[in-house]
This record gives C-alpha cells, structure tokens and sequence, in this order.
C-alpha cells in the first residue's frame, strides 16, 4: 500500500496519516505495519487530528 509512495524518492520522507471509518484494532495495526505514521478514525475530532500531525512532526 504505501511502499508504492516510497518508490519515489520525492516522497520517501513524507509522513503519512490514514483517516479510516474502520475502528477494528487490527486495521490500524495493519496500516502501522505497513508504514503509516499515524492512523485516526473518522469522524476526526480536532484534538485527535492535533495530536496526530504532532506525532509525524508537522505542527
């Protein structure tokens, strides 16, 4: 899934945040093995969005 981003090396250090309606632990889990940087569930609520674009560095 997102080892294609990373096949351009332009991209290779973009932080990548997954919003998903999917609450199962296991599809988080998924995403965060495959290399995502955070994951939320929509709806998105500001503070979790805060919180997330801190932990990859963007705010």
């Amino acid at each position: 899934m997102l080892a294609y981003l990373w096949r351009e090396p332009r991209l290779a250090k973009v932080p990548v945040i997954i919003g998903t309606s999917d609450d199962q632990p296991q599809t988080s889990k998924r995403a965060m093995d495959e290399g995502a940087n955070a994951v939320i569930i929509k709806p998105v609520m500001a503070d979790i969005l805060e919180k997330a674009l801190k932990k990859v560095g963007i705010i």
